[in-house]
Formats: structure tokens, sequence, C-alpha cells
């Protein structure tokens, strides 16, 4: 339905969202909005770019706020901002060319298909490396966590998790980020096993945080990839690392906590893998001399121990049963195990 270009087109047009001047659109709902809007309009069969308001009008559902529906509307009707939008794409293509940077649009077989099928899935993926597959995305599990962990347990925990994943040919995905992202991703490449990262910039920029810059590089060099449904020449923002880490909890098969206060992005993290209806582990520090811990609140509050925030998708006050306690690793083995019909035990 869409051409390469047309599909950059929309990718854009994604990430311009977040510039709109409305003190009543939240960023990232708006962003969501419109994925959530251009899946309904690729089961239409309507071409988006350009599509007059009488038509827009069937594609909204009670979701969107009248300003979402104002703003959608105004901007998708606009055919000078698509055509303004066509040169652009043209740049950006030629900066996957300069970049190696491969390109994934919705309707391509190698899209991955959870994403397709999920709430909100953006018009184009971009990827450097090895692109896992179904299969190999169906092995695959996120290791994730705050950025300022405690020194001990957390790269512990990590060497240990990847070590288990690379023995059984999982592929650890994770974000890059400092802390205990770069733990597992570092515990994966010495245990010889497969690591990717989804980025919130475009993978045409110097990868973020920077301090991971050579990391990523080896991560490619070792069969692994990065990933990032921006555009190759976007910025990091704070509403792009929350979308990164909506794509963590819909890509992996399950999650892993190592640590988290509540105010990580490991959070949104938890909070979309649940909405997926998919396994969360929780690293318990009972023992550890650490329950008290700040950087540990989160995992308290996941394991049902400290009130849940209300925007969290748990059901009430009580543990969701999807969340596992890992305390001496052995939870977590059980499931992977099970998966591979070595034992039945927490099979999901």
């Amino acid at each position: 339905m869409y051409s390469l270009t047309q599909s950059m087109q929309l990718s854009i047009f994604y990430g311009e969202l977040e510039e709109a001047d409305d003190p009543r659109l939240d960023p990232l709902v708006l962003r969501q909005g419109f994925c959530r809007l251009f899946a309904r309009s690729m089961q239409a069969g309507l071409f988006l770019p350009g599509l007059a308001p009488a038509k827009l009008r069937v594609l909204f559902d009670d979701q969107f706020s009248e300003a979402q529906r104002q703003l959608l509307t105004e901007w998708i009707s606009d055919e000078d901002r698509w055509r303004r939008l066509e040169d652009k794409a043209q740049e950006e293509l030629i900066l996957c060319g300069e970049y190696d940077i491969g390109m994934l649009t919705y309707e391509e077989i190698g899209y991955p298909q959870r994403l397709r099928t999920s709430d909100a899935p953006p018009p184009m993926l971009f990827y450097r490396g090895t692109m896992p597959d179904e299969e190999q995305l169906d092995r695959s599990l996120c290791i994730v966590g705050t950025r300022t962990p405690e020194e001990v347990f957390a790269p512990a925990t990590a060497l240990w998790a990847a070590g288990e994943l690379a023995r059984r040919g999982w592929i650890n995905i994770s974000g890059l980020a400092l802390g205990c992202d770069t733990f597992g991703h570092l515990a994966s490449l010495q245990a010889g096993g497969l690591t990717g990262a989804i980025l919130g910039n475009g993978l045409g920029r110097t990868p973020y945080p920077p301090q991971n810059m050579l990391l990523a590089e080896l991560m490619i060099d070792k069969g692994g990839f990065l990933l990032s449904e921006s555009i190759p020449s976007a910025e990091v923002t704070g509403t792009s690392l929350i979308l990164r880490d909506r794509l963590q909890g819909v890509l992996g098969r399950a999650v892993f906590v190592i640590e988290t206060d509540l105010g990580s992005g490991t959070i949104f993290t938890v909070d979309y893998t649940l909405r997926m209806d998919k396994l969360v582990f929780v690293w318990d520090p009972t023992g550890s001399g650490l329950e008290q811990e700040s950087v540990l609140a989160g995992n308290q509050m996941l394991l049902g121990r400290d009130p849940v925030p209300s925007w969290l998708s748990l059901p009430g006050k009580e543990k969701s049963d999807k969340i596992i306690p890992v305390l001496d690793g052995r939870e977590l083995i059980s499931w992977l195990d099970g998966l591979a019909g070595v034992t039945d035990e927490l099979k999901c």
C-alpha cells in the first residue's frame, strides 16, 4: 500500500507530532494515538497522507480526545505538509544508506508480528546489525533496570541471568541505558550470547547514551542489533525513551527486572509488558540487606509490598499473577526450561 518513501513520510510525521504546540496535548499520548490511527487505516484500506476529514472520522475511537482529533485531522489532511515531508523522506533514506541502516515497513514480512498486532505499531522500524526473526524474538528476554543501581547485586544478577540466556540460545534485549541495561549487555557478550538494544534516538546519530557508543558497536560486531522506531536523524527525547520502553515490552517474550526505583523508565517497560499479558520476573531483595533502599522501591512495589501507582496495569492493590519473584534464580530457570519442554513449571 505504501512505498518506502511514503512510509518514511509517515515516520517523520510521527516524530514531528512531539512538536505540537498545544498544552492540551501530551506528546506521548498523541504519538501513540497516531500509531493506533495508522493501524486502523491499514485495516480499513485507507491511504493516510492527505486523507479528507470526512474519511478520517471513521478511524477515531473513544480513546482520542477532541484536541487530538482536531490536530491529527488538520495535520493529516494538509497536502502541503506531506509534500514537504517527501523531500525530508529522501534525506532520511540517504542517511540510511550512509549509516548502513536497514528498514522494515509495517507491511513487510520482517516487521515483527507481535508489534504489528499491538495497540500502537509504528509505521517503520530501523535497525543496524542482524534483525532477529520471529523465532528469535520468541526466545528473547529483556534484562532491564535502573540507571543507578547498587554495585554488588545488580552486576552479579545481570551476569547470572545473561549466562542462563546464552546457554539456551536466547537473546537479551535491553535499552543500552547506563546501569542495569549496560550490565546486562556486557554480561551477555561475556557469556558469548546475543544481545540487542532498542534506542530512543535515530540510528544516524551517536547512540544514546554516548558513553555506550563502543558497546553498541561491539554488540553489532558480535551478531546483535540496534533498533529504533525514530527516523535516522532524530534526537533523543523524554517521550522517545518512554516509547522505547514500550517496544521492549512488546518485542520481548518476558522481562526481567534487576533493580528499579519508582522513577525509572523500567516501570514503563513493566507496564507495557503487563498490558501484553506477558510475564515480568523481578529480583526479590529479601535477605540482601537492601530491602529498604530507594533503588529497590520499584521491586518492592511490583512484588506487592508497597502501594501501586494508579497508572500501572496491576489489578487493584494486589500483585499481578504475571509478576514472578526471583529470589534464588530457580524461578526464571524453571520458566526457561519449561518453554523448552524440560519442565511444566511456570509455563506461559
